[in-house]
């Protein structure tokens, strides 16, 4: 193993840990940010947060793989882990009034927020060698897509393939042509109704 592939195998291993650590401090503010301080609720609230991590990461998948059902549940949870790692920001801080503004008191909450429920599923995704399968933001941009389902390759196919389509000799005459040669006419005939039969009986 050369330096190159010992520098990418620590970074993989880097990305995984951070994306481990940055995943579990993301439950840990969606479930402050869930707003309940029984121990129930707050249980309940680590449940909604491992529930819309798997919502994101089944979300994560090429768009011509998924439902709309898929794609609406996976846009759903990724605004409620958002919406709810912000609000554990002001939890932490001990704030009670949530202030939108252009400073920055204000807008770490909002960064801070998105950036710790997107970057574990990239990380990991990355790390894992699946990058390629699928990405919040990609997915986004390819909606489009979605049910686009490509038909199967039929194993025989249905064009019709007439006689006169097939590939012929240098010396092949058409029967059809007024200047056949001199043959018999029960010959001509059967080789009409043979032409004909082909015709209307094209090979499947």
């Amino acid at each position: 193993m050369n330096n190159v592939d010992k520098y990418l195998n620590a970074k993989k291993l880097f990305a995984k840990i951070m994306g481990y650590l940055v995943l579990l401090v993301s439950f840990k503010f969606s479930a402050a940010g869930f707003g309940f301080k029984t121990d129930d609720s707050l249980f309940v609230g680590y449940i909604l947060a491992f529930a819309v991590t798997a919502g994101e990461l089944i979300f994560n998948t090429q768009v011509k793989k998924l439902n709309w059902t898929i794609v609406v549940i996976g846009i759903l949870s990724y605004a409620y882990s958002i919406w709810t790692n912000i609000l554990g920001f002001y939890v932490y801080r001990g704030e009670t009034e949530i202030v939108f503004a252009l400073n920055f008191h204000s807008l770490i909450p909002i960064f801070g927020g998105a950036f710790m429920d997107i970057f574990p599923e990239m990380a990991l995704a990355w790390a894992y060698g699946a990058g390629h399968e699928g990405d919040f933001i990609g997915n986004l941009t390819k909606l489009g897509q979605v049910d686009n389902e490509i038909s199967p390759t039929p194993r025989y196919t249905t064009k019709n393939t007439y006689l006169s389509q097939l590939p012929k000799r240098d010396n092949y005459v058409d029967p059809t042509h007024d200047n056949l040669p001199d043959i018999p006419q029960f010959m001509r005939d059967a080789q009409e109704k043979r032409t004909k039969y082909v015709q209307s009986n094209p090979r499947k």
